[in-house]
């Protein structure tokens, strides 16, 4: 059996510095995992989140969600 060449570690992303980093990042991915709870569906997401569709499309442009890119 060949030798199977050990994986390069990954590394963690980096830890926010300040609390405004800290906020963005976690509001990004827990606006990112609703998205995906409610399979993308923009409207069933804001509704579930209390908020109106505008308020979740700017948070999307605000933290560059996209379901290409995060789905």
């Amino acid at each position: 059996m060949p030798a199977v060449a050990p994986a390069a570690p990954v590394e963690p992303p980096p830890r926010p510095g300040t609390l405004r980093e800290f906020k963005e990042v976690s509001e990004r991915a827990f606006l990112v995992d609703k998205l995906r709870e409610y399979g993308w569906n923009i409207s069933r997401t804001a509704e579930m989140l209390d908020t109106p569709r505008s308020n979740l499309y700017k948070k999307l442009e605000q933290h560059q969600i996209s379901q290409e890119k995060d789905g």
